[in-house]
Parts: C-alpha cells; structure tokens; sequence
C-alpha cells in the first residue's frame, strides 16, 4: 500500500518506505484464511442511521504488484488499498468464522 506516512510515524517492521511513501509488506497474509466486512450506514446523511454489514470469506492471495486479493470458490475481491493497513487478526467474533485475518472496507452505492 502507498501512502504519505507522517513524520512522527512509529515505522513498523517488515514495511519499506520510499521517502514519505510504505510500502506494505502483505506476504505474510499468502494463503491465510480471511474475512472481508463491508459496511454500509443504511442512510450516509444521518450519523445514526443503522449499519449493515456482509462478509467474503476466502483465502488471501497477494499478487506481483503486492495488491491483495481475497478469493473463495464464488468471488475474488482486490482489497482496497487505503484498507490494508487496517488489517487484523481474528479476534474470534462469530461473524469472522474460521478466518485468520480480517479487514472492515467502508463501503457506499452497493447493495449488501
């Protein structure tokens, strides 16, 4: 993942920077169990509007360009790369399943 890291960034191991700029190591993530969570607030104007969530349960794959892919047997869905420095371990809430790994992708004009 690209972005424009702050000076007072704590660097983490395993991350390479250019200048300014990580670059996000995901090989780790090669072949783990994931879950996808979309979100979506039913009504974006409102702040207390509902939440609906729908997960993607699949095998991370992250290909020669570092982008990472989550693949099941139904779907393939490229993460966003403004999300993968949110990913996280499974803190073993039933809606992750059996998933090692998940990120949350905010998501607005879907259908969950």
């Amino acid at each position: 993942m690209r972005g424009v890291v702050p000076e007072s960034t704590v660097h983490l191991p395993g991350t390479r920077y250019l200048g300014r700029h990580c670059l996000m190591d995901l090989g780790y993530l090669e072949g783990k169990k994931f879950c996808v969570v979309f979100v979506k607030q039913e009504d974006d104007t409102d702040p207390n509007s509902k939440i609906k969530m729908k997960c993607i349960h699949g095998r991370a794959n992250v290909n020669h360009r570092g982008k990472l892919i989550v693949e099941s047997p139904a779907t393939s869905f490229t993460v966003p790369a403004t999300a993968c420095n949110r990913v996280l371990p499974s803190d073993g809430t039933s809606m992750l399943k059996d998933a090692e790994f998940f990120v949350i992708c905010k998501v607005s004009g879907m259908e969950l």
